[in-house]
């Protein structure tokens, strides 16, 4: 009988042991959940900025496009503009030459 008594005493040591494994195991995996719900809400957070920067990347892209195709634009007319600019001074300068070369000959005669 004692070594019946003795048994039933190391069964509720063992019992008592795993219970409180048991409780150690379930209070860990509490805050596992919670390390897990913080992880999933952070990943939701990060997934809407990377998603918020993609959309901000594609409309500066696109702004920057169209800068570029305005500054192409407007170095086109400058060019235009140059290339007038050269032909009327091109122009003046014939219209300067012929002046000099008719005042020269007034006063030559």
């Amino acid at each position: 009988l004692e070594e019946e008594v003795e048994k039933l005493s190391d069964v509720i040591d063992k019992v008592g042991t795993l219970e409180r494994l048991l409780q150690e195991l379930s209070q860990r995996n509490s805050l596992l959940c919670c390390d897990l719900q913080r992880q999933q809400q952070l990943v939701q957070e990060l997934t809407q900025r990377k998603t918020s920067l993609e959309e901000k990347l594609s409309l500066d892209t696109r702004e920057a496009l169209q800068e570029k195709a305005w500054l192409a634009e407007i170095s086109s007319l400058m060019y235009e503009d140059c290339a007038l600019i050269e032909e009327y001074l091109r122009e003046m300068r014939k219209q300067n030459d012929v002046s000099s070369s008719m005042t020269s000959s007034y006063l030559q005669a």
